[in-house]
């Protein structure tokens, strides 16, 4: 709002991380932290301010514009338009920067979110009522500096005109940070769900690597190879516990966690595998509490 004018013109508002299994005898790799920030106003930058002043110079410009033409197109007063035309709507740009950057400020202080909608509104209220006063005597000051500023125009007039029409502005504005916050946090979150799914995958498939190990499966082929001839009974055997390690591992491993019961099943195919191979020299027994094989 242009102040200076008896009409002010009308203004418009502008992880998760799941690393790779590391190989026998090497450390896991550092996992990368993923973090999800809110987007606008979270970090201030001479950018961030060049585009909010680059907004409001364009919705100002036309609104001023609007209430030029529209001057000097009314039979009645005022209809003069003076150079204040040419430099209000970008020292207004500049006040509405500042209230903005104010905004972002206050909207990370207090937040319209569930909980918190009537704390955080009656202080965004209390804000605005403050700022655009503020806002409105440094127009008014800056633009009686400048020449711009009527000397019958009352001020008070001007003030509760301005907070009249700027308030549905300010509430604008800061209804427009939050949708953009939220835009931007549905965004980022998606990118971190994708980004860990694909972690997810790469984890299963070394797990898979690991928990099949190629020299396993080999020197157990090459063990039923000789048993085949040897001990065709045992060669039965040991295909029959590798097949059923195979299904348990492969039928699992898109699950984080699984039984204790199945792990142990799985366990014990694999130790009848390498009693085959290692015979009398393996000696394995278990003691496990009946109650806890449920367990995860």
């Amino acid at each position: 709002m242009p102040a200076g004018l008896v009409r002010p013109p009308l203004a418009e508002a502008p992880p998760l991380d799941l690393p790779g299994l590391a190989a026998p005898g090497q450390a896991p790799p550092a996992p990368e932290r993923t973090t999800v920030g809110l987007g606008l106003g979270d970090e201030v930058t001479p950018r961030t301010c060049g585009w909010i002043f680059a907004a409001w110079s364009v919705v100002l410009v036309f609104s001023y514009g609007a209430e030029a033409a529209a001057r000097l197109a009314s039979a009645a007063p005022p209809t003069d338009v003076g150079p204040e035309f040419l430099w209000a709507p970008f020292l207004d740009s500049a006040l509405w920067t500042l209230v903005t950057l104010a905004i972002l400020q206050l909207t990370r202080w207090f937040p319209l979110a569930r909980g918190t909608v009537l704390r955080s509104g009656a202080a965004l209220m209390l804000a605005g009522l403050t700022l655009i006063p503020v806002r409105t005597a440094a127009m008014a000051l800056v633009a009686g500096a400048l020449g711009g500023l009527r000397s019958d125009l009352d001020f008070t007039y001007l003030l509760i005109t301005s907070i009249n029409q700027e308030l549905f502005v300010y509430w604008m504005t800061v209804l427009a940070i939050h949708v953009v916050r939220h835009s931007r946090a549905i965004r980022e979150r998606e990118v971190a769900r994708a980004r860990v799914e694909t972690q997810l995958a790469e984890a299963r498939l070394q797990a898979l690597k690991v928990q099949i190990q190629p020299h396993f499966l080999f020197n157990t082929l090459n063990a039923v190879a000789t048993l085949v001839r040897e001990d065709p009974a045992a060669a039965e055997r040991t295909v029959e516990h590798l097949s059923e390690m195979l299904r348990s591992t492969l039928a699992h491993h898109q699950a984080q966690e699984v039984a204790l019961r199945e792990e142990l099943e799985t366990l014990h195919s694999y130790l009848e595998i390498e009693k085959v191979r290692l015979g009398d020299r393996l000696a394995v027994e278990m003691e496990v509490d009946p109650a806890v094989r449920a367990a995860l």
